[in-house]
């Protein structure tokens, strides 16, 4: 995975802005994966000149520009990568690689221990295939120069009759926090700057005004500066709106993430249960309709599911599950990844949602799954959005396997295939199934 990129509805705007560029020399501020580079390389764009600060860009940086960038291990537990390290793509590999290891080491929960593990004793193989990855994304790629340090000191040398593009952290201490783990554990001569805060975004902007052409962004609007506005773009329904500013005229664009919501023909289960489940496929579109009459506002599906299951109870719905297939990488993990998990209400019952997460173990929902995946499903997960140590609702059917950093959030794991519908329903009946 590069890291550090810009969202596709942007990539796509300043595209289509490159026309505008009138052959002027490019400067770009924050260069971080280099994509704007890559972009401007698609057109035939050479007369450009790239800057950061971090140790993961300036690798990219410098092996554009034919620089040797001296890299040393500063934890003697990681002197075994030394030897991955040769020349700037395997240096730039290595770093790419590390970025996701190494947020699974100096963790001493099993799932950490288990992932960090993995990666290490995989890490030649891994290797091999980022570096052929680095290569097939910077090989056509050419810039003129790179400057390593503070983006407003390198602003200084921008002359005014160029374009200058600058796409900076949208929060406080947003490079530090994403390379933090990197910096602990590899020495490198680091660039002195400033964090970049609110108040060097008001410098930017007032010296980058002084270009003959220019285009930044924030996330979130800008009253000072709306006339400058061209894109608003929310990637997703979880994500903070992207606001672009330039002074290149163009009409303004806006993306909204949209659901879209499909009719539910079913009798809701209201009332006593008899114990006669039954599954029915549903569409996204129905579950969409579902979820917003029957849960919380607050509540979000940052992920789509694959799979819609409506649990009925003699053709009536009283809950449903929403799954999503996940990728090989995850699969030491779980199989399958569980976004939704309602019941429908109001009910008499007080623990029916204790009954939908029964009915997700057995071996009817099992089959579904895999006949749609085409392979095992063992496993399941999900996440819990919440500040509590544990989730009463997923206690007793789930295993609490980790914990966020920021303590917003628990991932937990079950087994799939426990039971029959009839056996998830009587097991609920007995231990859950008071009114």
């Amino acid at each position: 995975m590069f890291i550090g990129s810009i969202n596709p509805d942007t990539r796509v705007l300043v595209e289509s802005l490159i026309p505008e560029f009138d052959g002027l020399p490019v400067f770009v501020g924050c260069s971080g994966n280099f994509t704007i580079e890559r972009l401007l390389a698609n057109h035939g764009i050479t007369n450009v000149t790239s800057n950061d600060v971090s140790l993961y860009s300036t690798a990219i940086g410098c092996h554009l520009t034919r620089r040797k960038l001296h890299i040393g291990i500063s934890d003697e537990n990681f002197a075994w990568l030394e030897q991955y390290m040769q020349d700037g793509e395997s240096q730039i590999a290595t770093l790419l690689l590390c970025s996701e290891y190494f947020k699974f080491v100096y963790n001493d929960l099993p799932y950490y221990i288990r992932q960090a593990g993995a990666y290490r004793n995989q890490f030649d193989k891994l290797f091999q295939k980022t570096v052929a990855r680095v290569r097939d994304r910077l090989g056509a790629l050419t810039i003129k120069d790179y400057f390593c340090g503070d983006v407003l000191k390198y602003l200084d040398a921008v002359p005014e009759e160029s374009v200058f593009l600058s796409f900076p952290p949208t929060y406080t201490g947003g490079y530090e926090k994403l390379y933090a783990r990197i910096e602990e554990i590899f020495a490198w001569d680091k660039p002195v700057y400033e964090v970049f805060s609110e108040a060097s975004f008001e410098i930017l902007k007032m010296e980058m005004k002084k270009k003959k052409k220019w285009v930044t962004l924030r996330d979130e609007p800008d009253p000072k500066d709306a006339e400058f506005l061209i894109a608003e773009f929310q990637p997703a329904s979880t994500t903070r709106t992207v606001c672009v500013y330039s002074n290149i005229k163009t009409k303004c664009r806006i993306s909204k993430p949209q659901k879209l919501f499909a009719p539910v023909m079913i009798e809701r289960a209201l009332g006593e249960l008899t114990g006669n489940l039954k599954l029915a496929r549903l569409t996204v579109e129905q579950m969409n309709t579902l979820r917003s009459e029957y849960m919380s506002r607050s509540i979000d599906f940052p992920a789509v599911a694959d799979v819609v299951i409506g649990i009925c109870d003699n053709d009536k719905l009283l809950g449903v599950l929403g799954i999503k297939k996940v990728s090989p990488y995850y699969r030491s993990l779980a199989d399958v990844y569980m976004v939704a998990d309602f019941c429908v209400g109001p009910s008499i019952y007080k623990r029916l949602s204790k009954l939908v997460l029964c009915v997700a173990l057995t071996t009817d929902v099992k089959k579904i799954l895999e006949a749609e995946f085409q392979y095992p499903v063992k496993k399941i997960f999900t996440t819990v959005f919440t500040k509590k140590a544990v989730s009463m609702k997923y206690r007793g059917l789930f295993e609490l396997f980790n914990k966020k950093e920021k303590g917003d959030a628990l991932n937990y794991v079950a087994e799939t295939g426990r039971w029959t519908l009839k056996e998830a329903f009587e097991f609920w009946k007995e231990k859950y199934g008071d009114c």
